[in-house]
C-alpha cells in the first residue's frame, strides 16, 4: 500500500490543529517566522519538514498522520507521564504499591511510559 503525501496546505492545516491554533498567522508567529510564512508556504508548495518534526517532538503527533493523514494517536508525553506518576502515587495510598518511595515511583513511571511510546 502506498501512501500519498498531502498538499502542503493539508500539511499546514493540519500542524494548525495539532497546537489547536485559529488562524495561519499564529502558524508563523509560533515558529519564529514572518506573519505570512504559512500562507507563502502553501503558495510555494513548500511542506515544511522542520515544522513538522517540532510537531512530532512537541506533541507527540506522527509524521505520518502530518504528512499522509494516516491517524495515530497524539497525546502531549509530559501529561501522560504526569498522569502515570498520579495513578501509582494512588495506588500507594490504596497500599496496593506500598513499598514504592517518590523516586522510585518517578522511575517506573518513566519506564511504563517509554513502553506505551515503543507500542506506537
Amino acid at each position: 500500500m502506498s501512501k500519498k503525501l498531502k498538499s502542503t496546505k493539508e500539511v499546514i492545516e493540519t500542524i494548525k490543529d495539532i497546537y489547536s491554533f485559529k488562524t495561519l498567522t499564529e502558524v508563523s508567529i509560533y515558529f519564529g517566522k514572518q506573519r505570512n510564512w504559512a500562507t507563502q508556504m502553501i503558495q510555494k508548495e513548500s511542506i515544511p519538514y522542520p515544522q513538522c518534526v517540532q510537531a512530532c517532538n512537541e506533541k507527540g503527533a506522527s509524521m505520518d498522520l502530518i504528512l499522509y493523514g494516516i491517524n495515530a494517536p497524539i497525546f502531549d508525553k509530559k501529561v501522560m507521564l504526569e498522569q502515570i506518576k498520579e495513578g501509582l502515587f494512588e495506588s500507594v495510598d490504596l497500599g496496593i504499591l506500598p513499598n514504592l518511595n517518590k523516586d522510585k515511583l518517578t522511575s517506573t513511571a518513566v519506564i511504563v511510559m517509554k513502553g506505551i511510546e515503543k507500542s506506537f
